[in-house]
């Protein structure tokens, strides 16, 4: 009887392995090519089924801590003009990047005068464009960034707020 491994699809038998497959001979062990080439698929396909488990758990864990796409805003403060706290949580606005507002010479402060002024101006732009408007949360990244905050984008009364 041909083994499934060595069935004309592959050739027509068992290869020489150099002595190695004499020395399985000689120890008599109890397995032969057929019932080997079963073990060798049946542990090839538990890594397969191990590995897909893996990643359907990865992948669910990603849309878990995921916001829920258009989660309405209950509650918004913003630090500055692309960051601030909805609804409880610390966030950053994706793709937007406005001058800081913090000290001169602080840690992630403005690197000037000018930009300081310039970030408390964006500040008060994006307060007057969100308050008393219909906001939700349309999308956001699984992992927070370097400070901890969530990456979001907001959509004022239907219109991306990035994109204003």
């Amino acid at each position: 009887m041909k083994s499934r491994l060595y069935s004309g699809r592959f050739c027509s038998q068992p290869p020489e392995f150099s002595g190695v497959s004499r020395a399985w001979e000689a120890s008599a062990l109890p397995l032969s090519y057929t019932r080997l080439g079963a073990v060798i698929i049946r542990e090839i396909d538990n890594m397969r089924q191990s590995v897909l488990q893996a990643f359907y758990l990865l992948v669910a864990a990603a849309f878990l801590t995921l916001p829920a796409l258009a989660q309405p805003v209950t509650s918004i403060y913003w630090h500055d003009g692309d960051s601030g706290r909805v609804n409880g949580v610390d966030f950053r606005l994706a793709d937007v990047d406005a001058p800081e507002t913090g000290g001169v010479g602080s840690i992630n402060g403005a690197r000037c005068e000018l930009e300081r002024v310039a970030g408390f101006a964006a500040k008060a732009w994006i307060v007057d464009a969100t308050r008393g408007r219909q906001l939700t949360i349309t999308g956001g990244d699984a992992k927070p960034d370097k400070w901890d905050r969530r990456v979001l984008t907001l959509s004022v009364d239907g219109q991306d707020l990035g994109a204003m």
